[in-house]
């Protein structure tokens, strides 16, 4: 079962059908990068994955003072609500908070992020 295979793991997520991408012709890898993950009905978010979510909410809060407000809701409003209001809310308090402690910028965020 593609949601138990950890080979599948990606960034933000797991993907439960990478070569069969919403966003791809069939067979062909999922082109998408960096947080469209949150995106997509391929994903399933598990508890190994909530230190990167927390690193990706720390480098999105980071940016606000470079962008203005409007620039930064176009450019990570949906997935900071899609993290903060639907998916941490899922998880036990316990284990957001020892995610959030785990959380390292260096060691979660992709180059396709930080640039």
């Amino acid at each position: 079962i593609a949601a138990l295979d950890a080979s599948q793991d990606v960034w933000l997520a797991r993907c439960t059908g990478f070569t069969q991408s919403p966003f791809a012709p069939a067979g062909a890898p999922c082109p998408h990068a960096a947080w469209a993950c949150l995106e997509c009905p391929n994903a399933i978010i598990t508890a190994a994955k909530l230190p990167a979510l927390f690193a990706f909410l720390d480098f999105m809060e980071s940016e606000r003072g470079g962008l203005s407000a409007s620039a930064w809701r176009a450019k990570f409003g949906q997935a900071h609500a899609r993290i903060t209001e639907q998916i941490l809310p899922k998880f036990p308090k316990t284990i957001v908070a020892r995610a959030r402690s785990e959380a390292r910028p260096r060691l979660h965020l992709p180059i396709e992020v930080t640039g």
